[in-house]
């Protein structure tokens, strides 16, 4: 599979996270707390012209570098060896905290009463 040039939802990217391809980045529309509906694409951050860093279709979709899908992929990796199954929301609270934290989540039992 290749990027996503065409936005989706990031629901879309818990859904295909595992063919995504891990040498892309997401791109992202705003800040966190990102949400199920927050708009976003994958691809390839090395798809620029000279002396551009962002790729033209996340700059004309006002679209900003997150994470290389290589970390979204660890993420809900490390979400799943910890909880067995990783919801969309887990899956979205682990991608915040790592945005935010660089780190991943860790949960405990709390999270979840």
């Amino acid at each position: 599979m290749n990027g996503i040039t065409q936005i989706v939802i990031l629901s879309y990217i818990y859904e295909h996270i595992q063919e995504l391809p891990w040498d892309y980045a997401l791109y992202i529309e705003g800040n966190p707390p990102w949400v199920e509906t927050t708009r976003c694409a994958v691809l390839d951050p090395d798809d620029v012209g000279d002396y551009e860093e962002t790729p033209q279709f996340a700059v004309a979709n006002l679209l900003r570098y997150a994470l290389s899908i290589a970390d979204i992929q660890d993420i809900y990796d490390n979400a799943r060896i910890q909880l067995g199954t990783v919801s969309i929301e887990t899956f979205i609270q682990a991608l915040n905290y790592y945005f935010l934290n660089d780190a991943f989540i860790i949960f405990t039992s709390n999270d979840f009463q």
